[in-house]
């Protein structure tokens, strides 16, 4: 029993320290109960989810978050969002990883801003670029006027549509 407890503690302890060295600043993460899962190195977090780092903020309504690799799996009711540069997305699950700076999200993706919609079945977000790519029945409202194309890069900075297909 005592070894078992030791090596619980010892994991313990060294999961925390490659927590600490894995982020510069630790996220902010709230949900209405929560625990770790030792096999998949995972927080698994329910109801109200919200991880915030100091660029972007995920809610859900469940998620998964590793610390070490810096990756988010969220499911229901998705809205991310970068605040400084009014960007936000919402759909039905998403994927992020902060090794390629990229985050998926998929099920009835919305991108709005004031004078462009964007929805689709996908989108891939790369934050470094911030280029959006919507794929999968992709339906584009502009001035009133709504267009159907298969794939669409928009670059969120220059509030432009890149190519469309």
């Amino acid at each position: 029993m005592r070894k078992t407890f030791r090596s619980f503690i010892l994991t313990f302890v060294f999961m925390l320290s490659m927590i600490s060295t894995s982020f510069a600043a630790m996220p902010e993460i709230s949900s209405n109960s929560r625990y770790f899962d030792f096999t998949t190195k995972c927080f698994v977090l329910d109801g109200n989810v919200v991880v915030k780092t100091d660029d972007r903020t995920i809610k859900a309504d469940k998620a998964r978050v590793n610390l070490i690799t810096k990756e988010v799996w969220a499911d229901g009711n998705i809205y991310l969002e970068e605040p400084g540069q009014q960007i936000n997305f919402t759909g039905g699950n998403l994927y992020a990883a902060d090794e390629i700076k990229t985050v998926t999200i998929k099920g009835n993706v919305n991108f709005q801003r004031p004078d462009i919609t964007i929805k689709a079945e996908r989108c891939s977000f790369n934050w470094k670029t911030k280029i959006a790519e919507f794929d999968n029945l992709v339906e584009v409202t502009k001035d009133g006027k709504v267009d159907v194309y298969d794939v669409v890069h928009y670059n969120v900075i220059e509030d432009k549509i890149i190519d469309a297909q």
